[in-house]
């Protein structure tokens, strides 16, 4: 919802003063390399595959803003390839949070 997004891109750069090192997304674990490439040269935003349930201009917009703060970006979500698989996208999303934490 736009209301909401425009909140988070509000709050967005005062994270890494907050002491914030990390970024979670629920964008499919798969995705990460072209987040990766996105964040490091500022090219390929349109190639980030997003669930279309949540992707629209503001989610991307925010995307932007992410990529000027200095703290990691990690794709969290069950790649939609697997949606059919034996795995949750809650359990697979618990995992990787728990990874980064560790």
């Amino acid at each position: 919802q736009p209301p909401i997004l425009d909140f988070i891109s509000e709050l967005l750069p005062n994270l890494p003063a907050a002491g914030i090192t990390h970024i979670g997304l629920e964008i499919a674990t798969d995705q990460q390399e072209s987040i990766d490439r996105f964040i490091e040269t500022g090219q390929g935003l349109n190639a980030i595959e997003i669930d279309p349930i949540i992707d629209c201009p503001d989610y991307r917009r925010n995307l932007v803003i992410i990529r000027t703060l200095a703290v990691k970006v990690v794709a969290l979500d069950l790649p939609k390839s697997m949606w059919n698989s034996k795995h949750s996208r809650d359990r697979w999303m618990t995992n990787n949070i728990n990874s980064i934490l560790d």
